[in-house]
């Protein structure tokens, strides 16, 4: 490794850091996708960075060899809609340009001169990030609620504590990467500080409640000492230590969060990890297999298309069950396998044969680390979807690249052309960024304010044709459109297409009632019973008792309908499915 720093190895750790930052601490939490303008942000700022870092760069370009699997699924989802049939081709932009700026952000962090000074404080930052988080946590845990119009700096909390990360489980694997950090700085310092904060960030994790990540840092743990170069008696002493360390930590923290939340009134959430074991939300990512499983089966080569499975889990709806709208199986394979089918899980081989070449157990603290980084993100992606977001991706490929040794080496002159290519990236995310900021604004005025039907087509026709964003326009057009003849082959289009994308029961019962208007009774029937099949707990019976109201109302309609519905209802049990 080189020793230099370099104002090149400045640029891109400021990047990175930036870009952990606006992923540790998600302010934006708004409709109608949660996730995607708070990733918009960190693509901005990973753009930015790219800019000013390849414009920079002097010496020869390296191309690592592990961005290979990266362009492989960027050419596989740009074909797409030549080889499947896509509801929103336009969509694929979010997939497509996530992908092209991992490709981009991996070649620059190939470009570091000093990479052990780049890892040191990209972990020391991380570990820092997540102890603030652990403070945002507590401020959860004694109901302190925090907000400045949509900026949230301290978001309400259900019981399960996830400082801004967004959800529970993201919270849990990222406070698990901080523990490994915590393990790897008392590796190399030897004070005792670092336990300490090890056991801090232990009870973040404790304050998710998150069944994965109780075992996603108790893994940490076991990775990075088995990889570590030092000898078994040693390796397994440490692991003994550290273990019995993280679950005291842990049960000490279950403790005071149930004493704390036990004095809340407010708060009736009482559950620990050990229950959440027990919970139904097992039977989802059982229910989500079984439906990736099923979807794989109608194309095994090419897969159902990126983005549907959704539509695939409808057509699929009663054979399952009981099944919950997901638009993903939560894990990695069965996802890929699904929607990309065959030819994906090939895109997946370079960067297998590469970790599978690379890994030992004689590693120094920089490799093990990187390498117990790689491993909990494959294990967390095994039952949630992080690598789907940018803000993840590129944290996975960073740790990817520190240890790819085995580059391209090409002229400096197409660093300028990559510095082009970030600029053009930047002022088409900033496009989306206002777009969708417009976007939101109108519904959130359509879901707070009582409207008449004029003001409503005004305020939809102020929505801009934005390129990616013509899924969410649709689908406000699709709740609001008035069920009848006119129009009706476009309206059948429309609904297709809305719930191949968003499925919940409004959208899958107005679909039915489409469909029955156009006398397409069996397909009718069908989606009738996939709202009732959607969430089952999610009280069903309201399905049943609108369906026999259109009964009453319009029996040459929905009576033939509503008997053979109700024949299926009575018998059907989807726990006999589980």
């Amino acid at each position: 490794m080189y020793t230099k720093i370099c104002r090149y190895d400045v640029f891109i750790l400021i990047t990175s850091v930036l870009g952990l930052i606006a992923t540790v601490f998600n302010p934006y939490h708004l409709y109608p996708g949660f996730d995607i303008y708070h990733n918009l942000v960190v693509a901005l700022i990973v753009t930015l960075g790219l800019v000013a870092s390849f414009l920079n760069y002097k010496k020869t370009l390296r191309i690592p060899s592990s961005v290979l699997t990266w362009i492989l699924l960027l050419i596989c989802i740009i074909i797409q809609p030549y080889i499947n049939d896509i509801s929103y081709p336009d969509y694929l932009i979010f997939p497509v340009g996530t992908l092209f700026l991992t490709i981009l952000f991996s070649i620059a962090i190939a470009g570091v001169n000093n990479k052990q000074w780049f890892l040191d404080k990209y972990l020391l930052s991380l570990l820092i990030f997540m102890l603030i988080s652990v403070g945002i946590q507590l401020l959860q845990l004694f109901g302190h609620h925090i907000s400045f119009g949509d900026i949230i700096i301290t978001a309400e909390s259900n019981g399960r504590l996830y400082a801004n990360l967004l959800q529970p489980n993201q919270a849990a694997f990222m406070l698990s990467l901080s523990v490994l950090s915590s393990l790897y700085f008392y590796n190399h310092l030897h004070k005792k500080i670092w336990l300490v904060l090890f056991c801090i960030l232990t009870c973040g994790i404790a304050f998710t409640l998150s069944r994965a990540g109780l075992i996603l840092g108790a893994s940490t743990i076991i990775l990075f000492n088995i990889l570590l170069d030092r000898s078994y008696k040693v390796k397994l002493k440490n692991i003994g230590i550290q273990l019995s360390i993280y679950l005291l930590s842990y049960y000490i923290a279950t403790i005071f969060y149930q004493s704390i939340i036990s004095l809340n009134e407010t708060n009736n959430y009482s559950g620990n990890v050990i229950d959440r074991f027990n919970e139904g939300s097992a039977y989802l990512r059982v229910s989500l297999q079984k439906q990736a499983l099923l979807i794989f089966q109608e194309n095994p080569l090419t897969g159902y298309g990126w983005g549907n499975f959704a539509k695939g889990s409808i057509e699929h709806a009663t054979e399952l069950g009981w099944f919950s709208f997901s638009a993903h199986s939560h894990f990695f394979i069965s996802q890929i396998a699904s929607e990309l089918g065959l030819v994906g899980l090939l895109c997946l081989l370079p960067i297998c044969f590469f970790l599978i070449r690379k890994i030992n157990f004689r590693m120094s603290a920089f490799n093990s680390v990187c390498f117990s980084s790689i491993v909990i993100i494959i294990l967390y992606s095994c039952s949630e979807y992080p690598l789907w977001y940018i803000k993840y991706l590129v944290i996975f490929s960073l740790f990817i690249t520190l240890v790819d040794f085995k580059y391209l080496e090409v002229n400096s002159k197409f660093a300028k052309y990559l510095g082009l290519l970030s600029i053009i990236s930047t002022v088409f995310i900033i496009l989306l960024m206002s777009s969708y900021l417009k976007l939101y604004n109108v519904i959130t005025k359509l879901q707070t304010e009582d409207l008449s039907n004029e003001k409503i087509a005004d305020l939809y026709h102020q929505i801009p044709n934005t390129f990616g964003l013509t899924i969410f326009k649709e689908h406000i057009l699709f709740y609001y459109i008035v069920l009848d003849q006119d129009d009706i082959d476009e309206k059948l289009k429309l609904a297709e297409r809305t719930v191949s994308t968003e499925v919940n029961k409004i959208n899958l019962f107005r679909y039915g009632k489409l469909l029955a208007i156009n006398h397409q009774y069996e397909k009718s029937i069908a989606m009738f019973k996939a709202s009732c099949a959607l969430d089952w707990q999610g009280n069903c019976p309201k399905v049943e008792e609108e369906l026999r109201k259109l009964m009453e109302s319009e029996p040459d309609v929905y009576g033939l309908i509503y008997d053979r519905f109700n024949q299926w209802y009575v018998g059907f049990d989807p726990s006999t499915n589980r």
